[in-house]
């Protein structure tokens, strides 16, 4: 069992009330998270924008991918060699 994030004197509680500190804690994590509110839509939406910001790192990992291959055609560019290597190194 873990020990809870606040100050409470673990020690001291019953396991029930630890329990059900830890339970309490996860269900606040899930609410500043987005995975639970008030209303049917708030999980799905938590779980959108979870997916969207998985989307948003591989597209900003893509985008250095890409600064890095055309630095190295800066003086010499050429758009058919720097589309084949962009594409060889998202394989």
């Amino acid at each position: 069992m873990s020990e809870p994030k606040n100050n409470i004197d673990f020690v001291h509680l019953t396991n029930t009330q630890k329990d059900t500190i830890l339970r309490l804690e996860k269900e606040i994590q899930e609410l500043r998270n987005g995975q639970q509110g008030a209303c049917y839509a708030c999980e799905p939406v938590g779980e959108l924008n979870k997916e969207l910001e998985k989307e948003i790192q591989e597209l900003k990992e893509k985008l250095e991918k890409a600064i890095t291959i055309l630095t190295r055609y800066r003086s010499d560019f050429s758009v058919q060699e720097f589309l084949k290597e962009l594409e060889v190194n998202n394989e």
